[in-house]
């Protein structure tokens, strides 16, 4: 009685994994799409000679909390292959 009890818990513990490692992916994607816009229309505005030098320092600063956000996700893509059983 007590292995099918383990066997429950170990298929419960597996299918949060399951379910965790879904979620990772989906945020990772669902994310991403968003962000890799922002990110190269922050770039592009950079790089435009008509922006006001007052508002360099804010778009660089875009760029960069973007770039931040970009690694977080990129953590969930490690993460999803991570996770084990306790």
């Amino acid at each position: 009685m007590v292995d099918s009890r383990n066997d429950e818990s170990a298929g419960d513990c597996e299918e949060r994994i399951a379910k965790f490692q879904q979620l990772a992916a989906r945020l990772q994607h669902d994310i991403n799409s968003p962000l890799t816009a922002l990110l190269a229309e922050a770039q592009m505005l950079a790089l435009d000679e008509r922006l006001p030098e007052v508002h360099s320092a804010d778009v660089e600063q875009i760029v960069e909390l973007a770039r931040r956000v970009a690694a977080v996700v990129r953590e969930l893509d490690s993460l999803r292959g991570e996770v084990a059983p306790a």
